[in-house]
């Protein structure tokens, strides 16, 4: 399953875009949920087929999962939280979830597949924690922002039709076209058990080697960026390091690549679908990208960023603090966390 969340400023669309899936037939809608509503213990119930009806994770199986707002979720207190998220991760493997209970005992459901699109304002440093810990099996993409100016919000608001028109137009010419994706003239039956469910007869043999190994690389990458590890001041400013403070700091190990590069070829295979091939090419990368570069803290990417800008590859201290707008400590202490990872080395002259 590919766990993929919006990221982007209030107000930027991100609710809208997924509620315009909110009706489709293989689309689970829901604006909340709690860790235990995939598979409940409730005392409310006393018969397996009355807990069945209630419980969440059959109800997405072979389903696209849209939540459009998860700060409720994310912004729990951190024990909360962190069962809330292991749940999800678990569930993120693809092989179902067991859970038992002094009531109901053992319940169970096997491998279940589905895609989930959840948004939020930006994720809290705590996800981030949680996650080094549990797996870091979740995937963000950041909207770009673009500060509108006087003039267009004017006619915004004097000469476009009305929302609801325009919303309404796009929804059909969705529905439209995912009609005709699902009786496409290649598609094959995924299974006995899942007459439903259609599968495309993938060109496994076209795939362009250059697209699949930058999907290596930015695997390789991701890997690194999303790394559990922090840079930190011990409390003795006194102790010169160069011109800047010491900080020490602490690393996790480095995920497995493997599967993350699974996810993400499956990713561009999305890309290339919906632009009428069966095939990944050079031209499926750029949301790869951008997906990579957005699964990662931000202050990781812009320094990494600043650092890639370099014609001289490599950044000074000062030239990082230009770059990024930020004081000489923290440009120093972003450098320490990116030696830290793995991801570069620091000299000091």
């Amino acid at each position: 399953p590919l766990i993929g969340i919006l990221l982007g400023r209030p107000g930027s669309g991100k609710t809208v875009a997924i509620t315009l899936l909110s009706k489709w037939i293989y689309a689970y809608y829901t604006d909340d949920f709690s860790a235990k509503a995939w598979v409940t213990h409730t005392t409310a119930v006393n018969s397996e087929e009355e807990l069945e009806a209630i419980d969440m994770l059959p109800k997405v199986n072979d389903k696209q999962l849209l939540t459009p707002e998860l700060a409720t979720m994310f912004n729990l207190k951190e024990d909360d939280l962190r069962l809330v998220l292991s749940r999800i991760i678990r569930i993120a493997d693809g092989h179902g979830f067991a859970s038992d209970s002094g009531v109901h005992g053992h319940r169970a459901y096997g491998d279940t597949m589905f895609t989930w699109l959840g948004a939020i304002v930006d994720i809290p440093y705590q996800v981030y924690k949680i996650l080094g810990s549990l797996g870091p099996k979740l995937y963000y993409f950041r909207l770009p922002f673009e500060d509108k100016s006087e003039s267009r919000l004017l006619t915004y608001l004097t000469d476009r039709e009305d929302f609801n028109v325009q919303y309404q137009t796009i929804v059909a010419a969705l529905f439209d076209y995912l009609k005709w994706f699902e009786i496409g003239p290649h598609m094959l039956l995924r299974s006995p058990t899942s007459p439903h469910l259609m599968k495309v007869r993938w060109e496994q043999c076209r795939n362009e080697i250059d697209a699949m190994k930058c999907l290596v690389k930015l695997g390789v990458l991701l890997s690194y960026l999303r790394r559990e590890g922090n840079a930190y001041n011990p409390g003795n400013s006194s102790i010169a390091y160069g011109e800047e403070e010491r900080y020490e700091y602490f690393v996790g190990p480095r995920e497995d690549v493997q599967r993350t590069v699974e996810v993400l070829k499956n990713l561009a295979r999305g890309h290339a679908l919906i632009t009428g091939r069966k095939f990944i090419s050079m031209e499926d990368i750029s949301i790869v990208v951008k997906t990579v570069l957005s699964t990662a803290r931000v202050e990781r990417v812009k320094a990494f960023i600043a650092m890639l800008d370099s014609t001289e590859g490599w950044i000074s201290v000062s030239q990082m603090m230009d770059a990024l707008n930020v004081s000489r400590s923290t440009a120093h202490r972003w450098m320490t966390e990116l030696r830290a990872i793995g991801l570069v080395d620091i000299t000091v002259k």
